[in-house]
């Protein structure tokens, strides 16, 4: 399996996205995204760029403190562990949050 993770650029927008990819990833694949690392030449240009950086960064450190993850200039990924999905999978679910 494999997951690449593009979309909302805001905090909340990341947590879900990776909470429910993981949800739907089977052990040892692959989840990642974009925007994990930033540039600043492309910081200078794009000033909403630095704060999606955070948000995705903060959202990725968030859910997998303690777990390796890869970067390669704004790219990140993560091969998913047994010990990881457990974890995620015994989190409640937003809907579970709300209740």
């Amino acid at each position: 399996d494999f997951i690449y993770i593009d979309a909302d650029h805001n905090r909340p927008a990341c947590y879900l996205d990776i909470k429910n990819s993981l949800r739907l990833i089977k052990v040892g694949g692959i989840i990642g995204g974009h925007d994990y690392g930033m540039h600043s030449e492309v910081a200078n240009r794009y000033a909403d760029y630095a704060v999606w950086n955070h948000s995705v960064k903060g959202a990725v450190q968030d859910i997998f403190h303690g777990h390796w993850v890869h970067g390669a200039e704004a790219d990140w990924w993560v091969v998913v562990t047994p010990e990881l999905k457990e974890r995620v999978d015994l989190e409640p679910t937003l809907a579970q949050e709300r209740e």
